[in-house]
């Protein structure tokens, strides 16, 4: 670890799901950032940018500008002007600007959902070369949930059920974030979280 405070870099395909950014951001600024802290670069916020005007090509241009403002507003810092290096084995070369940028932000850990680097970073070849773990955001909203206060998390909860409830009546927390892929947190929500509250 690189401080007291644990410091990830999150790849685009998490920024990409606003479920996942918004639990992430959220409880980051719900604790003050004491807990962990948000890192980005800006090749990943041009990512964002580009994916998501691929996926939504007739939103006006003022939705993508207000989604990368709160980002922005939301990351500790941005790295930029970095040396990008491919370590030995790394499996994408399209994301060495990734590593490059976990690297120059003395992250501990690069949280993705591409199951090439996790698989990568959970090998032995990646644990001998990467100085940092990789783990899925599920992962890590889980490994959050164990070492937050519980009332951050409930708050965080509570902020997300109201979010819907004026969004899609239909949807639930935990329907939104197996949607998105975390599966065993939303287990969690439903068996600690929402039986306390």
């Amino acid at each position: 670890m690189s401080s007291d405070i644990y410091r990830i870099v999150l790849d685009t395909n998490v920024l990409m799901s606003k479920t996942l950014r918004d639990w992430i951001f959220l409880t980051c600024i719900e604790t003050n950032n004491l807990f962990y802290q948000v890192y980005l670069s800006q090749g990943i916020l041009d990512e964002f940018g580009y994916h998501w005007r691929k996926q939504h090509p007739h939103h006006d241009d003022a939705v993508r500008q207000r989604y990368m403002q709160q980002i922005m507003a939301s990351v500790t810092d941005i790295v930029e002007g970095f040396e990008v290096n491919v370590p030995a084995g790394y499996p994408d070369e399209h994301d060495a600007h990734v590593h490059a940028a976990v690297l120059v932000s003395n992250a501990d850990a690069l949280i993705t959902d591409d199951s090439k680097l996790i698989a990568f970073g959970q090998s032995y070849q990646g644990e001998c070369v990467l100085p940092y773990d990789t783990m899925s955001a599920d992962d890590f909203l889980m490994q959050m949930a164990h070492f937050i206060h519980p009332e951050a998390l409930d708050s965080v909860y509570l902020k997300q059920e109201a979010y819907l409830e004026r969004r899609d009546s239909n949807a639930t927390v935990p329907s939104m974030l197996r949607k998105a892929g975390a599966l065993n947190f939303a287990r969690y929500l439903q068996t600690v979280v929402i039986p306390r509250l």
